[in-house]
């Protein structure tokens, strides 16, 4: 660069890079950017998940993050990855048509209400050693989740931080005759009791997964249990007969961002998953096919007695499917189904496609859990 500032792409293995822009020996801005697999319903993407960005005080409103940001979408690019999020602040990420994906959930019950829970659950702490039978449990749990990170079951090993960044976790499990059965994590703080994931063999264990939960409230004289849980989520349905209040809290800005890197090798990865979706539904015979134009270019989705494929298209025929890229990652993800999508003004769909589009992409809770936000 003439003004003498360069970016330097650093490798720590092969899942993440460290992207840095340099004026001399200093680097005056920076980011991390960690490959994960996500989870879209039953398919699985690959997504860039963009941390720890940071300019030095000295160097700010210069517009250097904006280079290593532009940089990290090149990087994505190049390497073909799916898609892209991050946990933002306000305001700001909107430039790079990054979209809200994710509302923010909570869980309250009051610790009394769960003395009706008849489980005495035997518990020790988590260990390195557990990690591969917790991401088990954990992906098994999470299957056709929307947002949720799949964890490698061979090299997966502890929870990084538990309901914020920063703040220790503190992780059990629950034994039945010396087999995990369950866990919990939370916060290693003792003026609450806030989970930030609980995880289960079978819905029969989850007496013993609340009461491990309770017993910890109970020791620190908490009067209630605050959970970081999806309404929808098995769990939480548990919770429901005990009694408990249920906040879903959506953004304008900031908090659980996404959008999509490559437009055809993504729809690729999730068409298996838009075909289940069809096949459950009365439009299951469906042939025909719409067109989607973003400004990422055009893509065509076919379909012949409920068999869709996907292929892309120089310019777009009608029925088309007017979308730009950011909303069509919020539609994707189910943070808004096509209805909602219409009022906005930058989406146009033809009243004819409204059917198959309400069937392939409905409306849904999208969750990460908070020990693997990045």
């Amino acid at each position: 660069m003439s003004d003498g500032l360069r970016i330097v792409r650093e490798m720590h293995g092969d899942r993440v890079c460290y992207i840095q822009l340099v004026s001399g020996e200093q680097k005056v801005s920076w980011l991390w950017l960690i490959e994960y697999r996500m989870r879209v319903g039953g398919a699985m993407v690959s997504m860039g998940g963009i941390a720890g960005v940071g300019t030095d005080e000295k160097h700010r409103k210069l517009g250097y993050a904006t280079r290593v940001l532009n940089d990290s979408l090149d990087y994505m690019r190049e390497k073909g990855f799916h898609t892209a999020g991050l946990f933002g602040i306000r305001d700001f990420y909107e430039r790079w048509d990054y979209s809200q994906g994710i509302p923010n959930y909570s869980l309250t019950v009051q610790t009394a209400s769960l003395d009706r829970v008849e489980a005495t659950p035997t518990v020790r702490p988590f260990e390195k050693s557990d990690g591969s039978r917790i991401a088990k449990m954990f992906n098994a749990n999470n299957e056709g989740r929307t947002c949720c990170i799949y964890r490698n079951e061979k090299t997966w090993d502890e929870f990084e931080h538990a309901t914020m960044w920063g703040i220790e976790a503190e992780a059990w499990v629950v034994l039945d005759q010396g087999e995990i059965v369950g866990y919990a994590v939370v916060d290693r703080k003792d003026d609450r009791t806030k989970v930030a994931e609980v995880g289960y063999r079978s819905r029969r264990d989850m007496p013993a997964v609340a009461a491990s939960l309770r017993d910890r409230a109970r020791k620190h004289g908490h009067d209630s249990i605050r959970f970081i849980i999806p309404p929808d989520h098995p769990f939480t349905i548990y919770l429901n007969r005990f009694g408990c209040v249920a906040e879903t809290e959506f953004v304008r800005t900031g908090d659980g961002m996404f959008r999509i890197i490559h437009l055809l090798p993504t729809f690729e990865a999730i068409m298996g998953d838009l075909e289940r979706r069809l096949s459950l539904s009365p439009l299951r015979a469906w042939s025909g096919t719409f067109d989607v134009t973003t400004d990422l270019g055009v893509v065509r989705v076919t379909g012949i007695k409920g068999a869709l494929t996907v292929a892309s298209a120089d310019k777009p025929k009608s029925p088309t499917l007017a979308i730009t890229q950011n909303r069509l990652t919020q539609l994707m993800l189910g943070y808004y189904d096509i209805d909602d999508l219409t009022t906005f003004d930058n989406v146009d769909a033809p009243d004819i496609l409204l059917p198959i589009l309400r069937v392939l992409f409905p409306r849904g809770l999208p969750f990460m859990w908070w020990s693997d936000r990045f």
